[in-house]
Formats: C-alpha cells, structure tokens, sequence
C-alpha cells in the first residue's frame, strides 16, 4: 500500500514538473519575440542641431570689471532695417 502511494506521488510530480517546464519554455518564447519585435519598431529620435543661421545667434561678451570679477554680457546683434522682411 505504501509502495502504491509512493508511486502516485512520484508520478504527479513528475507530471507537475513536466506541465511547469512546458509552461516556462512557451512563456519564455513568447517574451523574447515580442521583446525583437518593439526593439525593431523603435525609431533614433535626433533633435536639429544649429538650425538659427550664424549671423542671427547672440554671442557672449567678457569683461574685466576689475581684479577679480569679471562681467559676462549675452549680446544680440541688431539687424538694420534694409535686412527685414516687410
């Protein structure tokens, strides 16, 4: 009687450890062709670089005030009057 137990209990968990490998291997193989699909969708986002043209940019002035500060000014040139569109 015993030996007949034993030998249930071996077989269901044999068939449990059969039915959890089955059930990981198909999860995992799931996982990794959806994780291959999203990555292959994906597009590189770039921002445009440089797109105000040269002679519009501000650009910064330095100064000595006297020993030991220094000014640093963001200047803009003005465009005169013949350069803007009307």
């Amino acid at each position: 009687m015993k030996k007949k137990q034993m030998m249930i209990a071996a077989v269901v968990v044999i068939v449990l450890i059969l039915a959890g490998g089955v059930f990981a291997a198909t999860k995992l193989l799931n996982k990794s062709s959806k994780v291959a699909q999203t990555t292959t969708q994906k597009k590189k986002i770039t921002d445009p670089v440089n797109i105000i043209d040269q002679a519009d940019r501000p650009y910064i002035e330095i100064k000595p005030l006297d020993v030991h500060n220094v000014a640093i000014v963001v200047n803009q040139l003005k465009k005169t009057s013949h350069q803007l569109r009307l």
